[in-house]
């Protein structure tokens, strides 16, 4: 009894001081712009212009050394790709007369490449946000703003920020016209229902050699073509309210049930009735049969231990080597 009335004590302390701590939040770095420096070494210039949450922060003397710019860097030649983010204390950086913030990056004296830059052979790609690290009587802990968008020097790729073991079949798919605009900056996001319903417009169009007749509205909250696309052959619904709710992540269950839609469309010969069993991983009834349909054709693949994660959600390359798999397995 003892004890629990001394815990109950340090939480009634705990509370107060947490509820009262100053929270302050780093803003999104804007107009971000990458320049190379062509010298026997080349570097690279990155400029931003920081929003007034930041400034604040970097003024403030009790906060201002806990603050610092990270840097996402994604390189990529040919096949081979490194990805590595540092961070940089916020007062050594140098401040530009017309208000940008700028920091300069010698990629080989970082160790980042193991050769000098060389933007006729080689992809850099750059994003950056600020963090704060902030402590409290719990300890310390960080906060991040969002990244700027992210920005390409060098040879241009299709697509950026692909995983290594994705290229192959990110290879395959841009031959196959199946990564849109909208995704092909950062592969490494999670996908979207916007997103998704893109993807596998150019999939139908790109098998039947058609484009899909969009007019009609179909959603409350969706606009864009493609999505209207997707709804009028039927590929695609949405929620009872009438809505699509477009920049909601899509989950894996999902994602199968849409790419089992577009196969029967194309191929009306297609069955995906399986015979009723256990439902496991979660999966849930309604995308059984096509979660099944594309386990069994080698599309859809479990982790080590054979788990679907069915109701989790993907990324965009994730997204696309599925569609990928389901393209050259049906032809």
């Amino acid at each position: 009894m003892k004890r629990l009335i001394i815990f109950l004590m340090v939480i009634a302390i705990l509370i107060p001081s947490v509820a009262s701590a100053e929270v302050l939040r780093p803003g999104t770095p804007k107009q971000f712009s990458v320049e190379v420096i062509e010298e026997e070494n080349p570097y690279f210039i990155l400029r931003w212009i920081d929003e007034e949450s930041t400034n604040s922060i970097f003024q403030n003397e009790k906060h201002k050394d806990n603050l610092y710019i990270q840097v996402n860097f994604y390189v990529r030649h040919e096949d081979s790709v490194v990805m590595r983010e540092m961070n940089f204390k916020y007062s050594d950086l140098k401040r530009e007369a017309d208000g940008y913030s700028r920091i300069d990056l010698d990629l080989l004296k970082l160790g980042i490449v193991d050769e000098p830059v060389n933007v006729m052979i080689s992809s850099y790609n750059f994003k950056v946000r600020i963090g704060l690290t902030q402590r409290d009587i719990l300890g310390s802990y960080t906060l991040y703003g969002s990244y700027s968008p992210p920005v390409t020097s060098g040879k241009m790729y299709p697509y950026n920020y692909a995983s290594p073991w994705a290229l192959m079949e990110l290879d395959k798919a841009h031959e196959y016209n199946l990564i849109p605009e909208s995704i092909n900056t950062n592969m490494r996001d999670v996908i979207t229902r916007e997103e998704f319903a893109e993807v596998m417009v150019a999939y139908y169009e790109s098998k039947t050699g058609e484009e899909i007749d969009s007019t009609g509205k179909y959603f409350s909250d969706a606009y864009n073509p493609q999505i209207l696309k997707a709804a009028a052959i039927g590929i695609i619904t949405g929620y009872e309210d009438g809505t699509y709710r477009p920049e909601n992540p899509i989950t894996r269950q999902d994602i199968a049930v849409v790419i089992a839609r577009t196969l029967q469309k194309i191929d009306n010969s297609i069955s995906l009735s399986y015979a009723p069993v256990a439902i496991e991983n979660g999966i849930k009834a309604y995308a059984y049969d096509s979660v099944m349909f594309l386990v069994h054709n080698g599309i859809l693949k479990g982790d080590e231990n054979n788990n679907l994660h069915p109701q989790e959600y993907t990324t965009r390359e994730q997204a696309v080597m599925l569609t990928t798999r389901a393209y050259e397995h049906f032809e």
